[in-house]
């Protein structure tokens, strides 16, 4: 079977400061233009995390493998030294702190905590809360004893906000390069504005207080339901602006009469917002979108005014899905991984379709998430789908 060319292609690989290269079409109308402001991060080809300029394209490593373009919503991390540990901002008891260990991000900045007496140690931060949310993560490496316990202390109400116990770092935890896991407690939405918040970290009631010690680097506290990518901070807090990822192709890329939408994508663990792809001309009667619905394990094709819903549990949207829509005079399809999902027959089509976008037809509602591929076709068979 011989398969047709696509009429629009993109692998993330080309890029430079606000562009995104396509393979399809191989001009400037196929690029897409990416902004962002603030400090961000992504992980590199050779696993350590690096600090990526403003409005250049995250090509991300760490799931192995080939680069996934990493877009993620704009979160500031709250701590002022996430790095420095020495600094007198973090409070320190019953332990010895030594700096030069070799770290994440390839350079020797990572210290070690260790409990100086039979006590065990306690490390700790404060901030003034100026939101609902809270989430604080932090990079560990285990050493001689492996029982760290993560917590997030409101001191104005006196209460726990969230508690995580690591009875071992290598385990719970997002791997990176030589033994180094990221972890994270998530707070929800247990303080307000105002409140004097304490992040925390000390040896778990699992651990041996006189041998209790841990590599630590990169510390985040953000307000945000969960953890964003690492943004480094010295002195002050830093802020990571929504990566934007928009106008790719024009009028005579994307055929409005029939075609196939495709994205090999992954959501982003714990966001509930509605993540978009879409080709559009900015109306909404106009537009093939492809949705991660914020239903929870929904995927949501629109195409012209017509919607096909197929909410199943079966794809989970924080794995690699590939998923395409399929529309023309016939129908219009919903595919994930190879099958039909979910098909209608009483919508309009589009008259006219202009531009790619990750993020919904009128600008809002982007897409949150690691995408590895998204390509048009003209019209495929049922056997070309699969």
């Amino acid at each position: 079977m011989s398969v047709k060319k696509p009429r629009f292609e993109m692998f993330p690989e080309g890029y430079s400061a606000g562009k995104l290269g396509s393979q399809v079409p191989n001009t400037e109308i196929g690029d897409f233009d990416v902004t962002r402001s603030g400090v961000a991060t992504r992980v590199n080809k050779d696993g350590l995390i690096e600090v990526v300029a403003p409005n250049v394209p995250r090509l991300d490593y760490s799931d192995g493998g080939c680069p996934k373009l990493l877009t993620e919503v704009a979160s500031e991390n709250l701590l002022e030294f996430s790095e420095d540990f020495s600094q007198g901002y973090w409070n320190k008891s019953n332990l010895s702190i030594q700096g030069g260990y070799a770290s994440p991000n390839g350079d020797n900045s990572a210290y070690l905590l260790t409990a100086n007496n039979s006590s065990a140690f306690f490390f700790s931060t404060l901030i003034v809360s100026t939101d609902n949310y809270g989430s604080f993560s932090v990079h560990l490496k285990k050493s001689s004893s492996d029982g760290v316990r993560l917590m997030i202390y409101n001191v104005t109400s006196q209460d726990i906000i969230a508690i995580k116990d690591i009875d071992n770092v290598e385990v719970g935890g997002k791997e990176y390069k030589d033994g180094w896991f990221r972890h994270s407690v998530n707070g929800g939405n247990n303080w307000v504005l105002g409140d004097s918040v304490q992040a925390i970290i000390y040896p778990s009631s699992g651990a041996s207080a006189d041998d209790a010690s841990v590599y630590i680097w990169g510390a985040q506290l953000e307000e945000q339901p969960y953890a964003t990518s690492y943004i480094p901070t010295n002195v002050s807090p830093q802020q990571r602006g929504a990566d934007s990822v928009t106008n790719a192709g024009d009028s005579s890329t994307f055929n409005s009469e029939s075609g196939v939408l495709f994205a090999d994508v992954k959501g982003e663990d714990g966001d509930l917002s509605q993540r978009r792809i879409t080709i559009s001309d900015g109306t909404t009667n106009n537009r093939v979108e492809l949705e991660l619905s914020q239903d929870g394990e929904g995927i949501r094709a629109i195409v012209g005014g017509s919607v096909v819903y197929a909410i199943t549990s079966i794809y989970n949207q924080t794995l690699q899905n590939k998923f395409a829509i399929s529309y023309s005079s016939e129908g219009i399809y919903l595919w994930a991984n190879g099958l039909m999902i979910g098909s209608d027959f009483t919508g309009e089509l589009p008259t006219s379709l202009n531009t790619l976008a990750l993020m919904r037809w009128d600008g809002l509602k982007k897409f949150i998430g690691k995408t590895k591929s998204i390509q048009h076709w003209d019209y495929l068979t049922d056997e070309e789908m699969e």
